[in-house]
This record gives C-alpha cells, structure tokens and sequence, in this order.
C-alpha cells in the first residue's frame, strides 16, 4: 500500500527504464475507504507478472496523480494499469467498478489488459502525443 510519503518513490520506480513488470495501480472507493477491485485476486492472478500497488489514502492518491500524469483519473476505487517501459506510451482503459456487485466484472478486465501486455500491444491506446517504440 502506497501512503503519501512512499508516492515520490513509487513515481520514481513507474518512470524507471529498468522496470520490467505492468503496475497495477489500485485507488480506494470513497465511500468505503477500500479498493472496489479484488486486490487479493489481482496479487494472486498476477504474481510474478505485475505489481499491484493499492494508493492507501485519497491524500496519497492526489499527490500521485500531481506527481505521475497516467494516474490522473485515477480516484474512487478506479484501477488502471500502467506497462512496463516497453509499452509506456500505450495506456489500458481506466477502469471503474460501479460498486462493490461490480468488483469481479472489473478484476476480470484488469487481469486481461494485463495478459494482452504480456502477448504485444493489442487492444491497448496510444497515449496522446506517444507511439509505442518499435522492436
């Protein structure tokens, strides 16, 4: 879990060219002061595969998001995926479980956008003003 003293190392280890896994960026719901997403399911599908980094305070969530562009709408339990540097410029869909009866529908469509990392760059958005690099 990320607090806000932990966000300016947590940037620094999203902008590395060294990080090789997908982030999993998870933020908590507002109402209910905890993720929407099924953080442990996502730990357990994910192993190995991605780092799952649950922003443990909307304090924390709003120094990430000044900090760290791709995070920008990233607050009330939305979750997003952020590639590894190979795929930097291409950005999944925000994604935004509608409750807590939506949380197994939106698991599902993170672990997804992460497997179609792992095969290429299919299905995901450029960024705007970036182009995935070649090779």
């Amino acid at each position: 879990m990320s607090e806000v003293d932990q966000v300016p190392g947590l940037v620094t280890w999203l902008l590395s060219p060294e990080r090789q896994a997908a982030a999993v960026l998870v933020s908590m719901a507002r109402s209910t002061a905890t993720p929407l997403v099924q953080v442990g399911r996502l730990m357990s599908e994910l192993d190995g595969v991605a780092e799952v980094v649950v922003i443990a305070s909307h304090e924390a969530g709003g120094v990430l998001r000044a900090q760290f562009g791709p995070a920008r709408h990233l607050y009330g339990g939305a979750a997003r995926v952020i590639p590894s540097r190979r795929y930097i410029g291409l950005l999944p869909r925000l994604h935004l479980p509608f409750g807590s009866a939506d949380s197994a529908r939106v698991t599902d469509a993170i672990v997804a956008d992460v497997r179609r990392l792992r095969g290429g760059a299919a299905g995901m958005v450029a960024a705007p003003g970036s182009a995935p690099s070649g090779g």
